[in-house]
């Protein structure tokens, strides 16, 4: 009788959220054998990274840009592809347009000289001296913080210092982790709306400039060293890699909230769904906000999994409008800030001490039709705006009481910086600190996680492996943080740590080499 092959098993693995940190994941591990489950509870794969279809159009209602793309190409090699060969990725020479409400405006750029010429014509000849030497600056960090944390596999303080070797403690210095963002600044630039401009990467990480170390100026860094566009929106992203996911065997469900996951004798066995049934698995991944789990949402047993979450260390919520409509006036490039000429603090003021949309907000639009800077001639154009905002959406209700009023002042702001938004005919649709409450239960709305308002706040993070065996976690709450690369970063750390755990062959580390390189 001949002897019949054994029988292998696949490890099975569940991930609970399909944002970037998760289908990261779910993506690497199906390429490397596992079986893999993903149960989203919303209607789509993408988490934060979504569209809205309006008049026909979609809207991307998201992230609205890609930086570090050299973190998807490292995915991407992975599992064995390319990048390019799967998403059309647009480099675009303009980093954003800037507007102020007494008429000054500022475009910066991919190209730093060209940045460096356009500071100079705005503010002057010291000022562009200041930009060249903060752009240095801002490299620096970048190269320490990049070595010491984003590439780290776990926040720890003996992580960083192991990482850095005898001079770990002069290398965390260089991180300029002691003052904030906004103190730093002030070093490089004398021109308030300068020191404005740069402030504002404080809340890219959902925090406030005035509170924020000055680690996050690593930002400008980032930026400067390319921002890319999706041909046909940020959504694309995240629908490749569900693709590419289920194509490997994946399977993903959407619509399917998870109820709990099943830890028995601090190990995990499994997560039961919200209809009750129960799904067995050797390893989970919650890619989810870090509050919900520490809440209790998913169980005891994962609650105690994970650090305590305080509501006072949320970060940014939003305000945001989506429409189809008709604009003219101020010329728009894809990405375009609007400032006020009050003084900055006001809104973060507001935000974080008053818990209140703000009296004076800045407006970032998102012009989505102008990704090829064509000019729109007086034709409806697909706009997005975004407004900082408290999270606080699990006890306020954002009424029209509260809504108008900060409608009403960031359209003023627009129309005072040249930019005329017809809003007769279009129909807004709108998204408050309660949407996103709603949307991401246990976090008040907050978007990135917790916020970033001191140098420990992002060590406090948690890593990819917990102290319960076979739970993982992923996305912009845990390490290394929020954004989509760094989601993308944590998805695969919990891709590698369950590779490990599972005894199989771990990722290759990601390249030292061309890091922050275009």
């Amino acid at each position: 009788m001949a002897n019949s092959a054994p029988i292998v098993t696949r490890p099975a693995v569940i991930v609970v959220g399909g944002g970037i940190g998760g289908i990261v994941s779910a993506l690497i591990l199906a390429a490397k054998g596992c079986d893999i489950r993903l149960y989203e509870r919303s209607d789509h794969i993408g988490g934060k990274m979504r569209s809205l279809r309006i008049a026909n159009q979609d809207l991307d209602v998201g992230p609205t840009v890609l930086t570090m793309r050299w973190v998807f190409d490292h995915i991407f090699r992975d599992i064995g592809q390319h990048l390019d060969d799967h998403l059309e990725l647009r480099r675009s020479p303009a980093i954003a347009r800037h507007f102020w409400e007494d008429g000054s405006r500022l475009d910066l750029f991919s190209d730093p000289d060209r940045s460096f010429d356009a500071v100079e014509q705005f503010a002057g000849a010291k000022a562009a001296k200041g930009f060249r030497r903060f752009l240095q600056y801002a490299q620096s960090i970048f190269t320490h913080a990049n070595r010491l944390f984003i590439m780290a596999k776990s926040p720890a303080l003996r992580e960083i210092a192991k990482a850095s070797g005898r001079d770990g403690p002069t290398a965390v210095c260089k991180i300029d982790g002691l003052r904030s963002m906004a103190r730093a600044l002030k070093k490089y630039f004398d021109d308030e709306r300068l020191h404005q401009l740069f402030a504002r990467y404080a809340t890219y990480y959902g925090s406030s400039p005035f509170r924020a170390p000055a680690t996050l100026n690593l930002i400008a860094h980032v930026e400067q060293k390319g921002v890319w566009l999706p041909v046909g929106g940020m959504a694309g992203l995240a629908n490749t890699l569900a693709s590419l996911a289920q194509g490997l065997g994946a399977a993903l469900t959407c619509n399917c909230p998870v109820d709990k996951i099943v830890i028995e004798n601090n190990q995990v066995k499994g997560v039961v769904l919200e209809d009750s049934r129960f799904k067995p698995a050797d390893a989970v991944i919650f890619n989810g906000d870090l509050a919900a789990l520490a809440q209790g949402a998913l169980g005891v047993e994962a609650k105690k999994a994970v650090p305590r979450v305080h509501r006072k260390n949320r970060s940014l919520s939003a305000f945001t409008l989506a429409g189809v409509t008709r604009t003219s006036g101020a010329s728009l490039l894809p990405h375009n800030v609007f400032f006020h000429t009050q003084p900055y603090a006001r809104e973060f003021e507001d935000i974080f001490k008053g818990h209140r949309l703000p009296e004076f907000p800045t407006v970032y639009v998102r012009a989505q039709d102008r990704d090829k800077h064509q000019a729109i001639k007086g034709q409806p154009e697909r706009l997005f705006l975004i407004i900082n905002a408290p999270p606080v959406g699990d006890h306020t209700s954002f009424g029209d009481e509260v809504i108008q009023p900060c409608i009403d002042a960031a359209f003023s702001l627009l129309d005072r910086c040249g930019l005329n938004i017809d809003r007769q005919n279009p129909t807004f649709q709108t998204a408050t600190p309660r949407t996103f409450a709603e949307r991401f239960p246990h976090t008040g709305g907050a978007i990135y996680g917790g916020a970033t308002h001191s140098m420990w706040a992002p060590l406090r993070r948690p890593a990819a492996q917990t102290n319960v065996h076979g739970l993982f976690l992923a996305g912009g709450s845990v390490h290394p943080g929020a954004g989509v690369p760094m989601a993308g970063i944590s998805g695969r750390l919990a891709a590698n740590a369950v590779l490990q755990n599972l005894g199989l062959p771990p990722l290759p580390p990601l390249a030292t080499s061309g890091h922050g390189a275009s």
